[in-house]
């Protein structure tokens, strides 16, 4: 899996979470206000890999994950999901984390 090479901890950090396709990326690059995730309309999953960016909100910095869709029907995709997750976290280790859970239906 991937994190962007700025490994320093953010200030905070935000972590995107929901089911593959609900628009985790899009919704990303909208709170940022610039196109730093790759999105586009599908049913299927489109983040492959956690991506990470750090931004500047107002005088903080903030690390945004988007993590691949949670609910896969493999196994393996679980766990890793899980794993990527739990890395995230535990790289932010003492700063808040905003967890925001992406619904919506297909």
């Amino acid at each position: 899996m991937f994190f962007s090479s700025e490994s320093r901890r953010s200030s905070f950090a935000l972590i995107l979470l929901g089911n593959s396709g609900v628009g985790k990326s899009f919704l990303a690059n909208l709170i940022l206000d610039r196109p730093l995730f790759e999105h586009r309309y599908s049913a299927r999953s489109v983040t492959h890999r956690t991506d990470s960016t750090v931004c500047r909100v107002g005088e903080r910095d903030c690390r945004v994950y988007d993590i691949p869709g949670l609910i896969e029907g493999d196994a393996e995709r679980i766990d890793a999901n899980r794993e990527e997750i739990q890395r995230a976290f535990r790289e932010q280790t003492g700063a808040p984390v905003v967890v925001i859970y992406v619904f919506g239906h297909q």
